[in-house]
């Protein structure tokens, strides 16, 4: 077992978004990118879904105490303020963020984050093709 991964805190910051005026996919993503890198880090990966007015903006990231109220209020009201100039400040913001792995400071061992491969997405047959 690696000593270092009992330090290791992996967490899950998710951002949903609900606004009458989106902009365009490509401008939330090049400023998500740039804002989330500097607020979490090269270890992270974010994931951006647009469904008609409701966006959903996922980071997961490594070594950030999201088991810390102080820190959790903390960060997502700078996500908010970020979200809100991109946005429009009529746009409905909700956060959620939960630890996906690591010490959760609760008193349980710690959990391992184990990643396997994407899940393979079948098309459906086409009628044409049979």
């Amino acid at each position: 077992m690696n000593p270092n991964s009992a330090h290791q805190i992996w967490s899950r910051w998710t951002a949903t978004v609900r606004t009458t005026a989106p902009p365009r996919f490509d401008v939330v993503q090049y400023h998500c990118a740039r804002f989330y890198r500097k607020a979490f880090g090269a270890a992270s990966e974010m994931r951006i879904t647009a469904r008609g007015p409701v966006w959903t903006i996922e980071c997961r990231t490594e070594g950030h105490p999201a088991h810390d109220p102080a820190y959790v209020a903390y960060l997502t009201a700078h996500l908010d303020t970020f979200l809100r100039n991109g946005f429009g400040a009529d746009a409905a913001i909700a956060f959620d963020v939960t630890i996906e792995a690591g010490d959760r400071q609760d008193g349980t061992p710690p959990d391992q984050l184990i990643l396997g491969p994407e899940p393979i997405r079948l098309q459906p047959r086409l009628l044409e093709q049979e």
